[in-house]
């Protein structure tokens, strides 16, 4: 079960701008997120669990969980009743968290295509900002999702990197961890 994590602890403007996006991530792309997450034990061991340990972790990780959970035919279920008041970090540790993102973006790329291209890349990102493709963005906003973009696409290029030095040593776990 999916519920809602986007609401604002705190009603300053990273929380606003975080929450927007967490709207649109949840209403419109129907993306889970494992921080307001329910799932069986039985299936959860069932589907080989959380794997948190690689490189691409950091936001690979819950689609891959969702994937695993296609295969078995799981349902996901989304509701809205259950509510997480997220707490989020100040700017610097979105910074920081959008970095990890950008890493974890090489993963998608690899393990599902198809949702990279369409959500994940980082050319993808910089024409959702530039275009306003979900609405209009305040000045503050606009330039805060500049920096979050910024950081997302030099974590990309540090995990296109690390890739890159997994082809060259015959390493690849990238495309095969979640087999």
């Amino acid at each position: 079960v999916q519920g809602c994590y986007f609401l604002p602890y705190k009603n300053n403007w990273i929380s606003r701008s975080e929450s927007k996006w967490d709207k649109i991530r949840y209403f419109i792309q129907k993306q889970a997120d494992t921080r307001n997450f329910l799932i069986n034990r039985n299936i959860y061991t069932r589907i080989g669990g959380f794997n948190f340990k690689h490189f691409y972790a950091g936001s690979a990780e819950d689609l891959f969980l969702i994937e695993r959970l296609n295969k078995i035919n799981a349902k996901l279920i989304f509701n809205k009743n259950i509510i997480v008041f997220h707490k989020y970090p100040n700017f610097s540790g979105e910074m920081k968290r959008y970095l990890t993102y950008g890493k974890g973006a090489i993963h998608i790329k690899f393990r599902i295509p198809h949702l990279f291209y369409k959500e994940f890349s980082p050319l993808v990102l910089w024409k959702n900002i530039i275009t306003f493709r979900f609405g209009y963005l305040s000045f503050l906003e606009f330039f805060y999702q500049i920096f979050k973009i910024s950081f997302y696409t030099v974590g990309y290029l540090i995990g296109k990197e690390h890739y890159q030095k997994e082809l060259k040593l015959n390493k690849v776990i990238s495309p095969l961890l979640t087999k």
